[in-house]
């Protein structure tokens, strides 16, 4: 796990030979964090950077990605009738395997970097540590949808939970079924996003402040890519 504000003084030469490569085979890079966090805002800076080196690239999420993704989305973030947390770990590793078939697999053979808003490290983070369901069998079941299709890298932004839900609240939003969970479960979700980074060994995961302003980010972001794609 890597931190951005000190990676480039510290971690550098470590980041550059343990990231590189995977991008390289797979360029495949997922923005994490908790509601409000900012990860979309800099999935899009993101967007803008390749753009700029012309690089293509697919830009996808979940819950949502593929066609029946969307149905899915709906069912799981605004169905108003309590669902069983074991059925929404299906439901959200059913969205994945149809995600990965429909879109990220065939985007990555078509030579395209995927950008994505989501990936199984929520399902760790909202399932294991927000709903209390056993680490194991949830990562079992990720293991399952995902088939070994892991990123190049997991950029993690980080900040405290009031800080991210009075953003929500500034934008007009919270009405989905995560967002108006209680306060301790949206904390059980940010302490469970920091254990996973922990604990995965497989994925590199870059923690970057959340809190920070919006420029400062959009440029330790470039500076990633940059490390990414090379001069």
């Amino acid at each position: 796990m890597f931190f951005c504000d000190v990676f480039v003084l510290v971690n550098f030469e470590q980041f550059r030979e343990s990231v590189v490569p995977r991008w390289k085979e797979r360029p495949f890079v997922v923005f994490e964090g908790i509601n409000g966090s900012g990860k979309t805002t800099l999935l899009r800076e993101a967007v803008k950077i390749l753009e700029q080196r012309r690089v293509p690239n697919k830009v996808t999420r979940e819950p949502g990605g593929s066609k029946l993704g969307v149905h899915l989305r709906q069912i799981l973030l605004e169905q108003t009738d309590p669902i069983d947390p074991w059925a929404e770990l299906f439901l959200f590793q059913a969205d994945r395997a149809q995600h990965l078939a429909e879109v990220i697999k065939p985007s990555l053979a078509k030579g395209e970097a995927i950008l994505c808003d989501r990936y199984y490290f929520s399902t760790l983070a909202f399932q294991c540590f927000g709903r209390h369901l056993e680490y194991s069998s949830v990562a079992a079941a990720c293991q399952l949808a995902v088939r070994n299709e892991e990123p190049a890298l997991v950029l993690l932004i980080d900040l405290p939970v009031d800080v991210a839900l009075g953003r929500v609240r500034q934008r007009g939003e919270g009405n989905d079924r995560f967002e108006r969970e209680q306060l301790d479960f949206q904390e059980r979700v940010r302490q469970g996003y920091l254990e996973v980074a922990r604990q995965i060994e497989s994925v590199p995961f870059l923690v970057m402040d959340g809190c920070q302003p919006a420029a400062k980010l959009a440029d330790d972001l470039n500076a990633v890519f940059q490390v990414l794609i090379g001069d």
